[in-house]
């Protein structure tokens, strides 16, 4: 639908690009317009496909006259378009943040938080090394946290327990369908699967050598009947439709090196 004006990138602060269903409109929007130049550490979606909270690494001032500059999550007003910092400013840096049954969770540099009104309070987990927590979306008690090793819980980060020595985890996603079940990423050794729900067994996945010797990004994606996985290696993207048994590659007009 055209090319639309992208945002200064001297002055917006981590743009977010939001595609309307069918394409037909684009909107560029960041929290602040100013000169210190940064990333959001992660975002999330309502069920409206809007964007909604971003959490970022570096405090700011969201707007002219604000008193507290030290906030680090914010909440979009899709009725006017405008940033409002949430909840406490002492939760530090946010390194990730998600949606799980209508609760914001987030982990920063002072340890794990749970939201159930979307940030404006929360309670605060135990503090864990973590870089980023992956949560399930279809339980907020299932969450993994990469930092340096790959750590899981069953118990909403009350407990951690190791699921690989291994420092070469690159990522981790969730499967939409299956409650517990996660999927990581091991850098030249492939795929992996895990089930943290008691008594289930994860997907036995066989990664072929030209995806496990190096992998970009990867996805699963709910399509109304099953899961499918989506791999990104070596500018190659390759999907399976049997929780990793078989993959196919999907050919592309141009060399890819992510997918979301």
């Amino acid at each position: 639908q055209g090319t639309p004006e992208l945002p200064s990138s001297t002055n917006q602060f981590g743009f977010c690009s939001v595609i309307s269903a069918d394409a037909s409109a684009v909107d560029y929007s960041g929290p602040v317009n100013i000169a210190q130049r940064a990333n959001p550490s992660g975002s999330s979606f309502v069920n409206d496909d809007t964007l909604a909270v971003v959490g970022t690494l570096v405090s700011f001032q969201p707007g002219v006259g604000e008193e507290d500059p030290n906030r680090y999550l914010f909440q979009r007003d899709i009725s006017d378009g405008k940033w409002v910092a949430l909840g406490e400013a002492n939760w530090g840096p946010i390194n990730s943040l998600a949606f799980s049954r209508g609760n914001l969770v987030w982990n920063s540099v002072t340890g794990l938080y749970k939201s159930s009104d979307g940030g404006v309070s929360s309670t605060r987990g135990r503090s864990v090394p973590g870089f980023k927590a992956f949560v399930h979306p279809l339980n907020d008690q299932y969450l993994c946290i990469i930092g340096p090793q790959l750590q899981c819980s069953s118990d909403g980060g009350a407990t951690f327990r190791l699921v690989t020595q291994s420092t070469s985890v690159t990522s981790v996603v969730a499967d939409p369908r299956d409650e517990g079940t996660f999927y990581y990423a091991v850098d030249g050794l492939g795929l992996a699967a895990l089930a943290l729900q008691p008594g289930a067994r994860p997907p036995a996945i066989r990664t072929p050598f030209e995806i496990a010797s190096r992998i970009f990004s990867f996805s699963a994606l709910d399509d109304g009947s099953k899961t499918v996985l989506y791999v990104c290696g070596f500018s190659r993207a390759y999907r399976s439709v049997d929780l990793g048994v078989t993959f196919q590659a999907i050919e592309t007009p141009v060399a890819v090196s992510q997918i979301l």
